[in-house]
């Protein structure tokens, strides 16, 4: 190690090489090392305090004084490479954590694989449940047809209007004529008119036994099988009805006919009833051609 007088003289030769002769009034080389050094008493230290504050050139040489001692206060000659000391729990423990790090690495390894295999995986699934209703899936998978997306398409009543008994004629609410032939409707028709499809069924099959030819009777014998839900049974007097009736009757026979095939299943054979409807002027034309519309979106391309 370096005395302290040998460190003085060494910083003392040292800035006097490095600095220009001092002006008048300033801090000379041996003032600054006594101040950075602690060997000045308190007046002699207020003094440079102040003269650093006004004189710029001395804060200048100031700073070089710094720099000196800081390099001179380190050790002489050539220092020795410094190795951190090994503590022997820290040789023991080394082993231990590599393993552990080794461990953690592993383990986000196998997480990062599990998590892309997962999602490549089951995303398609995902992204099929959300895009298929569950019945359509399994057909699919199955390799069975797809399941009938009209099964259960909402039917509306037909309205009825049954005839108005005056005291010399039969005749309907809305004014026309009753033909007498008809006078046996009405009383086929009341279970028909409380919602009582059932009993309506079999008092209109009865009088089309009767009287075959009744389009009217054909017309709401079909609309109460297809409220029964027993759409097979509904489509031949609904067809019945088209053939032997005719006007508004063909076209409220049309539409039910339709409804009736697109529950059974028979999407093609519905389209040739709605594009009648569509084609001619009454009171289901926009309805038709909107449900045509929606049979034809949901069929294949082919159409």
């Amino acid at each position: 190690m370096i005395d302290d007088k040998s460190m003085l003289s060494w910083v003392r030769k040292a800035i006097a090489r490095h600095t220009q002769p001092s002006s008048a009034g300033c801090l000379m080389g041996d003032q600054l090392l006594g101040f950075y050094s602690d060997r000045l008493d308190e007046a002699e230290i207020a003094d440079v305090r102040e003269h650093l504050v006004a004189c710029a050139r001395c804060r200048g040489e100031a700073t070089q004084a710094r720099a000196f001692l800081r390099v001179m206060s380190e050790p002489s000659g050539v220092r020795p490479a410094r190795f951190p000391k090994i503590s022997w729990v820290r040789v023991q423990r080394t082993p231990f954590l590599l393993a552990a790090a080794a461990m953690v690495v592993f383990g986000i390894g196998i997480a990062f694989l599990f998590w892309r295999t997962h999602r490549v995986e089951i995303q398609p699934v995902q992204q099929a449940r959300s895009s298929k209703p569950p019945a359509a899936a399994a057909a699919v998978a199955s390799g069975a047809p797809a399941a009938n997306p009209w099964r259960d398409l909402v039917v509306a009543k037909a309205e009825y209007s049954p005839p108005v008994a005056g005291p010399h004629e039969m005749s309907y609410r809305d004014g026309k004529q009753a033909p007498e032939a008809q006078s046996t409707l009405p009383l086929a028709m009341e279970p028909y008119e409380r919602d009582d499809f059932a009993e309506a069924e079999r008092r209109l099959a009865e009088l089309l036994a009767r009287n075959p030819g009744e389009a009217e009777a054909h017309f709401y014998r079909g609309v109460s099988l297809l409220m029964l839900g027993r759409t097979p049974e509904a489509v031949a007097p609904l067809r019945a009805a088209i053939k032997t009736g005719e006007g508004a009757l063909v076209a409220g026979a049309r539409w039910y006919l339709a409804i009736a095939l697109l529950k059974h299943g028979q999407p093609t054979e519905a389209l040739e009833q709605l594009d009648a409807l569509s084609a001619a002027p009454g009171a289901r034309r926009a309805e038709a051609a909107q449900l045509r519309q929606e049979v034809l979106a949901r069929m294949p391309a082919s159409r």
